[in-house]
């Protein structure tokens, strides 16, 4: 996979072992294109927990702690996230990783009332209005 912004979805996750037998999260994310990547988690450190913790719940996670988590997908709720694919090179070797899960944006949408009593442009539409009016009409007709 190449580095990049995909949408995908979970379709497989739990709690696996690091290289030194600790807990280690990890979920498979299947992009719209059919590209799997596989995002591990860290429970190390306080940050590294709540780093893990948001990546789950914005997945779409539903349990309430790590047990629930190990028992895979049925944790879950199906929801589309955006995730950010990076190269990343450490002692020399280079690995495509998942670096960012997060949701989706949505546009929230304003009212014509709220967005008046937030912004008044109407003085300055009517300003560029004027400023684009030819200052002279056509002479000629233009034939087609």
């Amino acid at each position: 996979m190449k580095p990049g912004r995909y949408t995908a979805k979970v379709i497989e996750a739990g709690v696996g072992q690091d290289k030194n037998n600790e807990p280690q999260p990890f979920m498979k994310l299947q992009t719209e294109a059919g590209e799997t990547i596989t995002w591990y988690g860290s429970l190390k450190s306080e940050k590294a927990q709540e780093i893990a913790v948001k990546a789950a719940v914005t997945a779409g996670f539903t349990g309430r702690d790590w047990d629930d988590f190990s028992r895979g997908v049925s944790s879950f709720k199906t929801v589309s996230v955006s995730i950010t694919v990076e190269d990343e090179t450490y002692n020399g070797k280079t690995r495509t990783k998942v670096k960012w899960i997060n949701p989706i944006k949505t546009m929230d949408y304003m009212s014509a009332a709220e967005v008046k009593a937030k912004v008044s442009s109407a003085s300055l539409f009517a300003q560029i209005r004027s400023e684009n009016k030819p200052s002279k009409p056509p002479t000629e007709e233009i034939p087609f």
